[in-house]
């Protein structure tokens, strides 16, 4: 599979906000309430950490972006954002087997968190994640290897 990982710059802001926008906005607004573009543009501008978000290239163009942190004890996924019109082609299951990959490697379990309303779920229970816990919006899910 063509899909590589780049270092994002802040030069990505604006095109990963676009990618943002049209990947969760219908989820965000079915857990929160209607889309506040000021405010979201904000919020993710605030958090436009350029020392762990990578840009997603699929055959050379941008088709999302990924945050994996690593921890003292795990790897947290914290964001895997794919375009709406790349979804459905095997980019993020590639991503996160390769996540899965590092992972066992290091010995380490891989964690993230899911909006409840958020298909992407199943991808993830798919993968071998399990639900470890939930709050009032997200499921809290964690892989470790056998």
């Amino acid at each position: 599979m063509d899909v590589t990982l780049r270092p994002a710059t802040i030069e990505d802001l604006e095109p990963l906000f676009a990618i943002h926008r049209a990947a969760m906005r219908g989820y965000v607004e079915l857990t929160y309430g209607p889309w506040n573009e000021p405010w979201q543009a904000a919020f993710f501008r605030d958090h436009f950490d350029t020392s762990v978000r990578q840009v997603i290239l699929a055959h050379g163009e941008v088709a999302g972006f990924l945050d994996l942190i690593p921890r003292d004890d795990d790897l947290y996924l914290s964001e895997l954002v794919i375009d709406p019109v790349c979804q459905g082609r095997g980019i993020g299951t590639h991503l996160l087997r390769e996540t899965q990959a590092r992972a066992a490697a290091k010995g380490m379990p891989v964690r993230l968190q899911v909006l409840r309303v958020n298909p992407a779920r199943s991808l993830y229970e798919r993968l071998g994640f399990v639900t470890n816990g939930e709050t009032e919006t997200h499921h809290l899910m964690e892989w470790t290897a056998q």
